[in-house]
């Protein structure tokens, strides 16, 4: 949504500011990210400190479904394109292994982003803040008799 230009010269644009993600050109194959996917899991791995035994087994507590080390390992090499990563273990997956990785690459490949924690809070008070700015300039206008120009 474009902000209107109220016509003060002391207003800051937040243009350039900060990267607002975009929606990335649909095209056929655009959305083939599968070794992107692998290498995030393996990132993922390798950072935690739990071994690849125990996300198995969170997973399979988790998920209620066995999961094995070996089908952790195929998940995640590169060289294992055949082997899917199941969505349906997303959850469990960034669960046992205390990441947002995977939310955060779907939202990265349609433009979006991902607000976790403290940052819903201050997300919202920038909201409130903005809308609280747009009132009080309307609010001004109105006071002036400028009535035209809050339309």
């Amino acid at each position: 949504m474009r902000r209107r230009n109220c016509g003060n010269g002391n207003q800051l644009s937040l243009e350039g500011l900060i990267e607002l993600p975009k929606p990335p050109e649909l095209i056929g194959g655009s959305l083939a990210y599968g070794a992107e996917l692998r290498a995030t899991l393996a990132a993922a791995l390798k950072e935690t400190r739990l071994s690849r035994y125990e996300v198995a087994a969170k997973m399979s507590e988790l998920t209620g479904t066995e999961i094995s080390k070996a089908q952790i390992d195929s998940w995640a090499a590169e060289s294992r394109e055949g082997w899917r990563f199941p969505f349906e273990y997303a959850a469990a997956f960034e669960a046992a292994l205390g990441t947002y990785c995977l939310t955060e690459l779907l939202a990265r490949k349609r433009g979006y982003k991902v607000y976790m924690g403290d940052d819903i809070r201050q997300a919202e008070i920038g909201k409130i803040s903005q809308q609280i700015a747009d009132l009080n300039a309307k609010l001004a206008i109105l006071k002036k008799g400028k009535i035209e120009e809050t339309i």
